[in-house]
């Protein structure tokens, strides 16, 4: 079972984010972390309600309890800022939000990349056979 978008693109796309920024991808949370930003890419007011409507879902897709869900986002996180990618986070968000040893919270760093991707993801165009 998963939570992922039928895109499998955006899929692609997340992740190649978080391994750009560092997330390893080894950790729980990576995959969690890049399920969560993809439902807020398909429904943004899911952000406002990250339990329910975010963690819940991740959890149930994946066999596992909301709150390891968010323990996992933020094991990740932390493990992504112990390494001293904050600057990177920063870089592709264009703006020095976090200075070397912050821990970016949960929804911030959900929220910050939903709207990177949703800012600039593009999908692929359908293939030619799509249009028959």
């Amino acid at each position: 079972m998963s939570t992922r978008l039928s895109d499998p693109h955006l899929d692609r796309y997340v992740k190649q984010v978080l391994v750009e920024l560092g997330v390893p991808p080894s950790l729980k949370g990576y995959s969690y972390l890049a399920q969560a930003i993809e439902l807020c890419v398909e429904d943004h007011s899911r952000l406002y309600s990250l339990i329910s409507r975010v963690y819940a879902p991740v959890a149930e897709a994946n066999g596992t309890a909301y709150s390891r869900v968010e323990r996992d986002i933020r094991h990740a996180i932390r493990v992504f800022a112990n390494r001293n990618h904050v600057a990177q986070l920063n870089k592709l968000l264009g703006a020095k939000l976090y200075q070397q040893g912050d821990y970016p919270p949960n929804g911030e760093m959900i929220g910050y990349l939903t709207e990177y991707v949703r800012l600039n993801y593009v999908k692929p165009p359908l293939p030619m056979d799509a249009y028959l």
